[in-house]
C-alpha cells in the first residue's frame, strides 16, 4: 500500500526503507525479494532490475500463489522491455499455471502480447493456448477485423456466445462502415432461433441480441421496409436519403445509440481496431440530408425533426457526432417550420433543445 500514490503527491515507500525491513523477513527470502522486485516494477521502473531479483522460473508443474506472483512480475518486466522472449515465457508458465484464477491471468498476459505485437490472429488460431471467453470477445468486439469476425463466428468448435459476439460485431461494424453488400452476405449467418431482446452495447454481460437484424424494429411513423431491404437499397446507391433515414430508425429503435466505452491504451483490447472504416453516427446522418439540397423535401423535413429530436430533452445529442450548437438547433427548428410548414414532422415538432 505504502507504494501507492493515489493523491499524486509523491509519498512512497524507498528502497531504502524496505532494506531497513530486511530482517523482518528472515526466511522469506523469496518474499522479500518479490517486495523488492515490486518497488523496482511499480515505483522505480527498472525492469532491469525485476528480472535480476526473479529469475525465471516458468517451467514447474504448479506454483503456489507467491511463486507464481513472482513470475507473473517477470513476464510483466519482460513486456515492458519489449523482450522477444515474452511470448515463451508466458507460454511456459501456462503448464503449471492450475492455481485459482493462474491460467485465466496468463492467458490475459499473452493475449495482450499477441494484441500489441500486431499477431491478433494468434489469440484464434486453431491451436491457440488462450480458450477465455472473456478474453477472446474483448478482443472481438474491440479489435478484430471483419476476416477474423467472420471465421470466429463460424467456428462450431468454441461457445455459442461467442460466435453470436463475434457476428454482432461483425454485422454491427458492417452497417456503420456502409460496407452494405458485406452485411447482406454475412447475415446469411444469423441463426433461426437468434434472441432479439437485449441491448447492442454490453454483449459480453448478456444473451446478444442477434435476432435484431432480421426481426427488430423498423418504423414508428416515417414508413420504412425492414432492415435487409433498407441495406439492399443502400448497397446499390450508398446516398439514398429515404434507406439513410430508415437506417436512422433501426439505430434509433433498436438502441443502438452510443458508442460502448472502449478500454483504455494500457488494458486488453486498447490497441486501434483493424476493422476498417469509420462508423457514421446517427447525427451525421441527418446533418449530411439537411444539407444536401437535392434530397426530397420529405426527407429532408424528416431530418430536421430527428436532428433537433437528438437532444430531447437533456440538451445533450443521444445521437453520436459532433455536439451541435443550441443555435444549430434552433436553425433546424425554423427551416422545418419555414420550408415545410406542411409536414407531419413540423406539425408534431414544438420544442428545440
Amino acid at each position: 500500500m505504502m507504494m501507492r500514490d493515489d493523491e499524486g503527491e509523491g509519498k512512497v515507500i524507498s528502497a531504502d526503507q524496505i532494506a531497513s525491513q530486511q530482517g523482518r523477513f528472515a526466511g522469506r527470502d523469496d518474499l522479500y525479494g518479490f517486495v523488492l522486485a515490486s518497488h523496482a516494477y511499480y515505483v522505480a521502473k527498472n525492469m532491469p532490475e525485476v528480472l535480476r531479483l526473479i529469475p525465471e522460473d516458468s517451467r514447474r508443474p504448479a506454483y503456489t500463489p507467491l511463486a507464481f506472483s513472482r513470475q507473473v512480475l517477470r513476464g510483466m518486466a519482460l513486456a515492458a522491455t519489449g523482450d522477444r522472449s515474452e511470448a515463451g515465457f508466458w507460454r511456459d508458465l501456462l503448464g503449471g499455471a492450475k492455481g485459482l484464477y493462474q491460467r485465466p491471468l496468463v492467458e490475459l498476459a499473452l493475449a495482450m502480447h499477441y494484441e500489441r505485437a500486431g499477431k491478433l490472429a494468434e489469440v484464434f488460431a486453431p491451436d491457440s493456448p488462450i480458450g477465455e471467453v472473456a478474453i477472446r470477445e474483448i478482443l472481438l468486439e474491440n479489435i478484430a477485423g471483419p476476416d477474423l469476425l467472420r471465421t470466429a463466428a463460424r467456428n462450431d468448435r468454441r461457445p455459442q456466445h461467442e460466435r453470436d459476439v463475434a457476428l454482432f460485431t461483425l454485422l454491427h461494424k458492417q452497417l456503420g462502415t456502409g460496407d452494405y453488400a458485406g452485411f447482406l452476405r454475412d447475415s446469411a449467418l444469423i441463426r433461426a432461433d437468434a434472441a432479439k431482446d437485449g441491448s447492442p452495447n454490453g454483449l459480453r454481460e448478456q444473451g446478444v441480441p442477434l435476432g435484431l437484424f432480421r426481426a427488430g424494429t423498423w418504423s414508428d411513423g416515417y414508413a420504412c421496409p425492414a432492415l435487409a431491404a433498407t441495406v439492399a437499397v443502400l448497397a446499390r446507391d450508398p446516398r439514398d436519403a429515404k434507406a439513410r433515414l430508415c437506417l436512422g430508425d433501426f439505430y434509433r429503435l433498436n438502441g443502438f445509440d452510443g458508442d460502448p466505452e472502449r478500454p483504455k491504451r494500457d488494458e486488453l483490447g486498447g490497441t486501434p481496431t483493424l476493422f476498417p472504416g469509420t462508423a457514421t453516427p446517427r447525427g451525421a446522418i441527418y446533418a449530411d440530408i439537411i444539407a444536401d439540397a437535392k434530397a426530397p423535401a420529405a426527407d429532408r423535413a424528416y431530418a430536421l425533426y430527428r436532428a433537433v429530436n437528438c437532444y430531447a430533452p437533456s440538451g445533450f445529442s443521444t445521437c453520436g457526432g459532433a455536439e451541435a450548437a443550441q443555435s444549430q438547433r434552433r436553425t433546424w427548428f425554423q427551416q422545418l417550420k419555414r420550408d415545410y410548414p406542411s409536414s407531419p414532422w413540423a406539425q408534431k415538432l414544438r420544442y428545440y433543445w
